[in-house]
Order: structure tokens, then sequence, then C-alpha cells
């Protein structure tokens, strides 16, 4: 497995929540990480692009105002079935890089 950030994933679980536009995604991401992670809608948008192409999430125009409407992204089934895997497949990374820390403190207490 990749030493890499899962933004997909992360995006996904935000959308699980419920259906939001780029800036909603951008504040929950920031809100619900306690403020450790951010990120930026040029981060965003990519990753967004890439889950719609996907079939994991849906976009459509919110009603209202032309000038000032916005896109909301929903999860899909697909998205949510996708989600379950990643987070599973992070529980595995995380729970390996955990063991890995652990015994390198072991080794090091034990010096």
């Amino acid at each position: 497995m990749r030493l890499q950030s899962d933004t997909k994933a992360i995006v996904l679980a935000i959308l699980a929540d419920r259906p939001a536009h780029g800036y909603a995604v951008v504040k929950a991401v920031r809100e619900k990480s306690g403020g450790k992670l951010r990120l930026s809608e040029g981060q965003l948008y990519p990753v967004l692009y890439a889950l719609e192409a996907a079939e994991w999430v849906t976009a459509e125009w919110e009603n209202g105002d032309p000038e000032s409407r916005r896109r909301i992204y929903a999860i899909t089934e697909a998205g949510r079935a996708e989600l379950a895997d990643r987070s599973l497949r992070w529980s595995d990374f995380a729970a390996s890089v955990s063991r890995l820390l652990r015994s390198d403190a072991t080794t090091e207490a034990k010096s």
C-alpha cells in the first residue's frame, strides 16, 4: 500500500453525511478533523470531477439565482460501496503503521 492520504475517501465520507457544494465540503473537512486537515478548493474540484467520472457522486445545479448557483454533489450507492472499501483499506493501513510505531517504541525502550 502506498504511503499517501486518500482525498477521494475523505470527500466521499463528507458527502455520505449529506449532499453539499464545494465550499461546504472544504469547511466540513476542516471542522470534522478538528482543524488538522485542510483541503483547498484547488485540490477539491479535481477530486470531485474524478468522483463524478467514476459515478461515485452525482452533481446537480442548485436552483436559484443564475449568478449565484452552485453545484451540489451527492454520493451514489456505488460511491458508498467505494467508501466502505477505502475505509477498510485505510483501517488496515493505519493498524499496520500503529504496529510498526509501537514496535519501534518498544525496541527503543529496551535499548
